[in-house]
């Protein structure tokens, strides 16, 4: 999100100004987006769908009244993503789709899946507009391939929670479902990628899976004949998350993938601190003394970074309190046992449903921490002595 950045950097942001002229200069004629790469609005699904393996509307447990106290405390300075161009509008409930639609183009430069017959990108049960990121020109239309296997598009996300709880594990839970049956699956990236996308793919296939990948380039264009979508979709980007049924099977997939470096976090016991040093928004200001208070109570401190997810699972399935700041680190709550505590930390102006609706899937125990509002790059203070309190009182 860009409220980090300053007024004066937003106002000389060209994206949205050179996104309108584009969109502008191919109204008149559509088939010139086909020209120019750039695919500016967004449509459900097309009806050339060959094989359903799964739709469900699946409601989350956030929707328990047991959970309505929690989430008003969250609701005050809330910057929960609501998504408008969605279909329905209950914010819990997730549909899940996993499917086969017919004849895609999918553009190298963004990855994102286009109907060839109406030139708009594909979404499920989304409509609307996109944005310059997923809808730049990008000339690709002089190199094509086709690609006639049943292929799905997993973009490199450099986000953990994105890529892994919106196309990994999706495709995860697609392989549970046999989507493609007896065939090779095509996986659609970039050869420019996280690590993670690489371990699916390697674990994936040690469960079986029969899966090749294809490296498209920013200047080809992908003519699908099957395309596999596996997706799920709620109004509430923040509880798009809907299937804790697949992580024992994900859990086999990672133990596969890494199977040479053994799912270890050594020097880690059940009291996990989950820092941010590294990342560029919104750290803790006071951060060291925060860990040397948490230290004077038995918890081991751990980065989360792309190379060191094997750790990171195993520090998360060993927990008992997980400590940590909002954000992508605090994922791998999914694969914490059940009765896990949980403590999440917000600055006091910036607060989301995101942890606590994956505490209510998987029976743990969710309390937040606010510190001060958020200053430069969302970063904030806490009350040291009082963070301490709490978490003496979750140990009980």
């Amino acid at each position: 999100m860009a409220r980090h950045k300053s007024k004066l950097t937003r106002a000389l942001n060209l994206k949205p100004h050179a996104y309108t002229l584009f969109r502008h200069l191919t109204a008149p004629l559509p088939i010139s987006r086909h020209w120019l790469g750039f695919y500016p609005d967004i449509a459900p699904l097309p009806n050339r769908i060959d094989r359903i393996s799964e739709s469900v509307d699946y409601r989350i447990r956030l929707a328990d009244p047991a959970y309505k106290p929690a989430l008003d405390v969250l609701a005050v300075h809330n910057w929960d993503i609501v998504r408008p161009h969605i279909q329905h509008r209950d914010p819990f409930l997730v549909r899940r789709f996993v499917g086969i639609v017919r004849d895609v183009i999918v553009p190298g430069h963004t990855l994102t899946p286009v109907d060839p017959q109406t030139w708009r990108q594909i979404g499920f049960e989304l409509s609307g507009r996109s944005n310059w990121n997923f809808a730049h020109p990008g000339a690709g239309i002089f190199s094509s391939r086709r690609i006639a296997e049943p292929a799905i598009v997993v973009p490199p996300f450099w986000n953990y929670w994105h890529l892994f709880l919106e196309h990994l594990l999706p495709l995860i839970q697609a392989a549970r479902l046999r989507a493609w049956g007896d065939e090779t699956l095509m996986i659609i990236t970039k050869s420019k990628r996280p690590p993670l996308i690489d371990a699916v793919i390697d674990g994936l296939r040690e469960e079986g899976a029969n899966l090749s990948v294809v490296e498209v380039g920013p200047r080809e264009n992908l003519q699908i004949d099957r395309l596999l979508v596996a997706v799920n979709q709620c109004p509430n980007l923040e509880r798009i998350y809907g299937l804790a049924e697949a992580i024992p099977t994900a859990r086999r997939v990672f133990a596969a993938a890494y199977r040479e470096r053994r799912l270890q976090a050594t020097g880690i016991g059940p009291r996990l601190y989950i820092s941010r040093r590294g990342t560029k928004l919104r750290q803790i200001v006071n951060e060291d003394e925060v860990i040397a208070g948490l230290k004077r109570l038995g918890f081991a401190v751990l980065e989360s970074k792309w190379d060191n997810h094997p750790e990171q699972l195993a520090a998360f399935s060993g927990a008992e309190v997980v400590v940590g700041v909002h954000g992508a680190g605090m994922t791998n709550i999914i694969f914490s046992s059940p009765g896990t505590k949980v403590l999440e930390m917000f600055p006091n102006n910036h607060r989301k449903t995101s942890m606590l609706h994956l505490s209510a899937e998987h029976d743990l125990s969710h309390q937040p921490f606010f510190g001060s509002d958020e200053g430069h790059n969302q970063a904030f203070s806490v009350d040291v002595p009082r963070l301490l309190d709490q978490v003496e009182s979750l140990l009980g």
